[in-house]
């Protein structure tokens, strides 16, 4: 898909596939910027993943990275759902686990992600940023599974103006990182 978007656009550029806890194919301070986008919640070792990112990168290269985050409207909404809603006791983290795009997806708060971070990048350097997401404020498109009419009746009386005012991006499900090497 990325070749076919460079194409239409006439652009270039080598694309790859690989594994972000095994950069392995790049030596070290070879990147100047690492990014990525909504990837490393989703690996089995995000921690490892950092590593490696900080291992590719340059002196000085910026590592660039969303993750979601918690606590966070979303995180609550897919607790209640599966959790509270479904007669499951569960909490939180392991709702988002288990119902989330793909096993296992975790949410970081800010502090976890600073210290995550902290161990590899000058903790002066690091700096996180949270918004409210679609999942937030439920203005995706609803998949199959939420196509019920009780779910379309929820989106449509769903209280946007709280969410946006009231509670703010401090609770959003979209936490942006930004560190330098």
């Amino acid at each position: 898909m990325v070749r076919e978007r460079l194409a239409l656009e006439n652009l270039a550029a080598d694309v790859g596939l690989g594994d972000a806890e095994d950069l392995g194919e790049f030596p070290d301070n070879f990147f100047d910027v690492y990014c990525s986008w909504g990837v490393l919640h989703h690996t089995p070792s995000p921690e490892r993943a950092l590593a490696e990112a900080h291992r590719v990168l340059k002196p000085g290269g910026v590592l660039k990275i969303m993750l979601y985050h918690s606590p966070s409207v979303g995180v609550f909404l897919v607790w209640v759902v599966h959790g509270p809603l479904r007669f499951r006791w569960i909490g939180p983290g392991s709702a988002y686990a288990h119902y989330v795009e793909s096993p296992g997806t975790r949410a970081f708060s800010v502090a976890q992600i600073k210290a995550a971070l902290g161990r590899l990048f000058d903790p002066e350097s690091i700096s996180c940023r949270t918004y409210l997401g679609s999942g937030d404020l439920l203005t995706h498109k609803r998949s199959t599974r939420y196509s019920a009419a009780h779910w379309r009746l929820l989106q449509a009386v769903y209280p946007r103006w709280f969410v946006r005012r009231v509670l703010g991006h401090r609770l959003g499900s979209v936490l942006t990182v930004e560190a330098t090497k």
